[in-house]
């Protein structure tokens, strides 16, 4: 019996909540709003993952552009002139 593939969501968030154990927590100024801080701190790992991930999707793709439009402009024969 074949084993079905993990869900993508599940095994990043089961990645970060390891991470989140792991990592020793930061500490956190008494005048900082405590919910806004201790959600971005616990997702910090993800946020991170995922801007990167954003990052090289975007490298990848202008690089793939780039290419493409060289290519074409290869293609194109300039008219000569005759005088």
């Amino acid at each position: 019996m074949k084993r079905a593939a993990p869900d993508m969501t599940a095994a990043l968030y089961q990645l970060t909540a390891t991470a989140a154990q792991i990592c020793l927590p930061v500490p956190v100024p008494a005048s900082a709003p405590d919910c806004w801080l201790d959600l971005v701190d616990h997702w910090q790992t993800l946020i991170g993952a995922t801007s990167r991930s954003c990052s090289a999707r975007s490298r990848r793709w202008s690089a793939k552009c780039v290419r493409a439009r060289i290519v074409s402009l290869r293609s194109v024969t300039c008219p000569t002139v005759t005088h």
